[in-house]
């Protein structure tokens, strides 16, 4: 009897890790993008943003004397992929301890543009290049 629950339970979680893996793979918004927003003292700034499937990277195009974080090769994790939007959490941590984390919500506007806000209220555009 336990050896039926088991090979139940391992078919049941093989098709769920099936299911999940082609949804990533499936992510709508996979490819390149430019980011484009005010930063926190209201310079323009740029960031080129690569989705692929369930994670991505945020590339920023400046560096800052007086912030180490910047211009850095920062992860995230993609945590919803829909055609109507995309929201990702991005680890700072991960490029250099110190750094912190954000999410950020993504609407679809068109077949080439997401847009969204910073929790601070900045708005931010990505373009699929």
């Amino acid at each position: 009897m336990k050896t039926i629950a088991f090979l139940l339970l391992s078919l049941v979680l093989a098709a769920s890790a099936s299911f999940l893996s082609q949804a990533q793979q499936n992510n709508p918004h996979n490819g390149m993008w430019l980011a484009k927003f005010k930063g926190p003292t209201g310079t323009p700034v740029e960031a080129r943003v690569v989705v692929k499937d369930s994670e991505g990277t945020w590339t920023g195009n400046t560096s800052s004397p007086f912030n180490p974080c910047f211009g850095l090769e920062w992860p995230f994790a993609v945590t919803r992929a829909a055609a109507d939007n995309l929201e990702i959490s991005v680890n700072m941590e991960k490029a250099l301890s110190g750094c912190g984390t954000f999410d950020l919500k993504l609407k679809r506007t068109d077949d080439k543009t997401l847009e969204g806000e910073f929790s601070d209220g900045r708005k931010v555009i990505l373009s699929r290049q």
